[in-house]
């Protein structure tokens, strides 16, 4: 699970239960973090915004043992505080 804060442009990662965040980044900046799922290279990374649309572009690199198809949910807040809800957008396939 990623978090990204509006505020600090900072990608949070979590660990692999989900219970904790493992490390952050700046998106745009140098350095990585990682769980034993995956590592996440900020460098690489980026976000940019245009009216009502967000594009976020993560570096990820997956570690072996996470191969097969995972689902992706995404989950996104107004500038209210008003939640979507956490919602299937689609599916990758990790080799």
């Amino acid at each position: 699970m990623l978090f990204r804060s509006r505020n600090s442009n900072v990608l949070y990662l979590a660990n692999d239960a989900v219970t904790a965040w493992v490390g952050s980044v700046t998106l745009g900046q140098s350095g990585t973090v990682q769980n034993s799922q995956c590592t996440v290279n900020a460098a690489a990374s980026s976000v940019s915004g245009s009216g009502n649309n967000l594009t976020l572009n993560i570096a990820i690199t997956f570690q072996a043992a996470f191969s097969g198809t995972k689902n992706i949910y995404m989950d996104a807040y107004d500038s209210t505080g008003t939640e979507a809800g956490w919602l299937q957008k689609g599916a990758w396939t990790i080799p």
